[in-house]
C-alpha cells in the first residue's frame, strides 16, 4: 500500500484487539510498525476502535461489536448496509447477547458461525471456547425463527469434518450451510 501510494488499511477492532496487535504483532520486533511507516502523517494502516455495543461507521458500513463467550475477551459483530445485516462470530462457544441483538436488527440476513467439533467431543468444545452441533443448535434456538436465518458454518476442526457435517444434517429446523473455500454470497 504505502509503495502504491494507496490511501492507508483500516484495520477496525474492539480496544482490546487493537492493543494486543500493536503490542504483539505490529511492534517493530515481529512486524514494521505500519501505523508510522513511511510517517505517522502518511501511515499504511490505521486503527479504528469499535467500542462494545455502539454502533459504529467503518469503511461505509455500521459496525457493532457484541461479547461473546470463549477463553479470551472476544467480539461477535453486526454488520448492516443497505442490502440488509448479517452478524459474524468468529471463536465462541455458547453465548446469549449476540443472539438478543440478531433478533432486535431489522432486514438481518445471515449468521457466520463456527462449530469446531462433533458431539461427542462437548468436553473440549467446552474448555475451548466453541461449539458443537449440538451445543449450535442451542444458541440457534435463542433466535426468534432460527429456520428463517442463513446460517453459515466455518472452523470445524478438519479431523471431524464428516462428523460434524452428519450431526449437523441430523438437526431439524434450522437453515444450515457449511462453507467451503471459494464459496461467495451477496445480500
Amino acid at each position: 500500500r504505502a509503495q502504491a501510494s494507496a490511501p492507508p488499511l483500516t484495520i477496525a477492532g474492539t480496544k482490546f484487539t487493537l492493543d494486543l496487535l500493536k503490542k504483539h504483532f505490529f511492534n517493530n520486533l515481529l512486524w514494521p510498525d505500519f501505523a508510522a511507516i513511511p510517517s505517522k502523517a502518511h501511515p499504511t494502516i490505521v486503527y479504528q476502535e469499535i467500542p462494545l455495543e455502539k454502533p459504529t461507521d467503518v469503511v461505509g458500513y455500521r459496525v457493532r461489536a457484541i461479547h461473546v463467550h470463549h477463553t479470551i475477551d472476544t467480539c461477535g459483530f453486526v454488520i448492516e448496509g443497505k442490502g440488509g445485516a448479517i452478524a459474524y462470530s468468529g471463536d465462541t462457544g455458547p453465548t446469549d447477547r449476540l443472539y438478543e441483538v440478531i433478533d432486535a436488527t431489522p432486514n438481518m440476513r445471515a449468521l457466520l458461525m463456527e462449530v469446531s467439533f462433533p458431539n461427542d467431543e462437548q468436553k473440549l468444545a467446552t474448555v475451548s471456547g466453541h461449539h458443537t452441533p449440538k451445543s449450535l443448535a442451542i444458541d440457534l434456538a435463542k433466535i426468534e425463527k432460527p429456520k428463517d436465518l442463513a446460517t453459515l458454518l466455518y472452523h470445524i476442526k478438519p479431523h471431524f469434518q464428516k462428523e460434524v457435517e452428519r450431526e449437523l444434517a441430523k438437526l431439524k429446523g434450522l437453515n444450515l450451510t457449511v462453507l467451503a473455500l471459494g464459496d461467495r454470497f451477496k445480500l
